[in-house]
């Protein structure tokens, strides 16, 4: 039997919104089918672990192993490109 990892995954959307029950709901699926259930992600709305403003800090320092922002919370933090 191979190893399960889980991913926490924590989105800038509240978990009442569609694009969070949309959008990461169907990632999710997508992953895990996909990964014949060997990676699964365990999602977390908006503030559950930390305010939204700070996910891309906590990815970057692998706290999480993924988060979804806004455009916006990074834009001192990623510079273009070209």
């Amino acid at each position: 039997a191979q190893d399960t990892v889980t991913w926490k995954v924590q989105s800038h959307w509240p978990g009442s919104s569609s694009s969070y029950t949309d959008s990461l709901g169907r990632l999710k699926r997508v992953i895990e089918e996909r990964t014949d259930g060997r990676l699964k992600l365990q999602l977390y709305e908006a503030g559950a672990l930390f305010k939204a403003k700070e996910t891309f800090n906590a990815v970057s320092r692998g706290i999480l192993e993924m988060g979804t922002i806004s455009p916006a919370y990074a834009q001192d933090k990623v510079s273009l490109a070209g």
